[in-house]
C-alpha cells in the first residue's frame, strides 16, 4: 500500500469491505476485531508511472452514485483527498475502521528483517479477529520468491500462514492481472496456496482488484453472511462473489 492512492476508488471500496466484515457499517452483532498490516514499499522500489500517481478519485465527485454506500466512509475519503492528507497515517488516525490495530513499518528486502517485520506484525495484531494483509500487489508469484529485491510487493504464502494459525481470518488485497489469461493463472495460484492451508476461500473481485478472504471456522458463517450483504448492497461493479 502506498500513501498517493489513499482516498482513491480501491480504497473506497477496501475499507467498504473492512468495514462490513467487522461490523462498523451496517452495525451489526457480533462485532469483530481488525488488524491491519501495511505493506508498505522502500521508495526504490515503487515505479513512477503515469498510470500509478493516485488519480482515481472521480468517484468523489459523484457523491449521487457512491455516497449512499456508505456514507461515513465517504465522507471521511472526501474529507481526506481534498485537504491534501493523502497518508495512511490520516487514515488510521479518522477513526473509520473503529478500534483497529495498525501495523506501518516498512517492508524490507527479504532475510532476517523481513522476519522481525513480521513478527513484530504477528505481536502487534496479536487476539484480532480478522488481520487484512495489504501488500502493494497481492500474493507473490512463483517467479517473485521469498528475497528478491522487489519482495516488499508482496505477501508469501508462509506469512499467510503465520495469521492462520493464530486462528485469525485473513484478508488479503490483490491487484488483478488485466487479461484473462493471467487472471486464470492467478486463480489456479490462489486454489493451490488454498490445499495447504485446509481453508475454503472466499473471493471477491471485479476486473481491477480482488479479495481472498480465509475465514475461520468459528466465524464462517458470519463473514459469509455480510459478504453476501455487501455483494447486494455495493454491486458487481466494486463486488462479485467468484469463488
Amino acid at each position: 500500500m502506498q500513501n498517493r492512492f489513499v482516498g482513491d476508488i480501491g480504497d473506497f471500496g477496501k475499507y467498504g469491505l473492512l468495514r462490513a466484515l467487522t461490523g462498523i457499517y451496517p452495525e451489526e452483532e457480533p462485532r469483530l476485531s481488525l488488524g491491519v498490516v501495511w505493506y508498505v514499499p522502500d521508495e526504490e522500489t515503487i515505479q513512477r508511472t503515469p498510470q500509478s500517481y493516485g488519480n482515481n478519485i472521480g468517484y468523489l465527485n459523484k457523491q449521487d452514485q457512491f455516497r449512499s454506500l456508505d456514507p461515513k466512509l465517504y465522507d471521511c475519503l472526501a474529507e481526506i483527498v481534498r485537504s491534501g492528507r493523502r497518508s495512511l497515517k490520516s487514515v488510521e488516525q479518522s477513526g473509520i475502521l473503529g478500534n483497529t490495530a495498525f501495523h506501518e513499518a516498512s517492508t524490507t528486502k527479504g532475510g532476517e528483517s523481513r522476519k522481525k517485520w513480521m513478527d513484530y506484525a504477528i505481536k502487534h495484531t496479536t487476539g484480532k479477529k480478522i488481520i487484512f494483509l495489504d501488500p502493494d500487489t497481492g500474493i507473490a508469484p512463483r517467479s517473485m520468491p521469498m528475497g528478491r529485491k522487489d519482495s516488499p510487493k508482496y505477501t508469501y504464502p508462509n506469512e499467510i500462514h503465520e495469521f492462520l494459525n493464530h486462528q485469525q481470518t485473513v484478508v488479503i488485497y490483490q491487484h488483478c492481472a488485466r487479461d484473462q489469461k493471467g487472471r486464470v493463472n492467478q486463480m489456479n495460484q490462489w486454489k493451490s496456496i488454498t490445499k495447504k492451508i485446509y481453508r475454503i476461500p472466499r473471493i471477491l473481485a471485479t476486473s481491477q482488484r480482488a479479495f481472498i478472504i480465509f475465514p475461520t471456522p468459528d466465524y464462517a458463517p458470519i463473514i459469509d453472511k455480510r459478504l453476501h450483504d455487501l455483494e447486494r448492497r455495493w454491486g458487481s461493479r466494486f463486488f462479485q462473489l467468484v469463488l
